[in-house]
């Protein structure tokens, strides 16, 4: 899949990268909380709601950031991208 490429997932516009990297918030490695690993691909998601999709008017929604497990797709959010840097390997 093409960096970057936007596409509709649910109720979700999400923007993918291909690359998996490991992120820090505040001073601790994110991992996921289900498998343990700490290769997190990070995608921009626009979590819509239905009377802003009945209207189309979806773009006015606030963006977030979530960052999904390598290997079970486990979602964790984050509304303050600032927070997130990437980890030094």
């Amino acid at each position: 899949m093409h960096q970057d490429e936007r596409t509709l997932n649910g109720l979700l516009w999400i923007w993918k990268s291909d690359s998996a990297e490991s992120y820090i918030a505040p001073e601790r490695i994110v991992t996921c909380t289900h498998y343990g690993g700490d290769r997190l691909k990070k995608r921009k998601a626009q979590p819509n709601t239905t009377l802003m999709s009945a209207m189309y008017i979806d773009y006015l929604n606030e963006s977030a950031v979530a960052l999904v497990c390598e290997n079970w797709g486990h979602l964790k959010w984050f509304v303050n991208e600032g927070c997130l840097e990437l980890a030094e390997r």
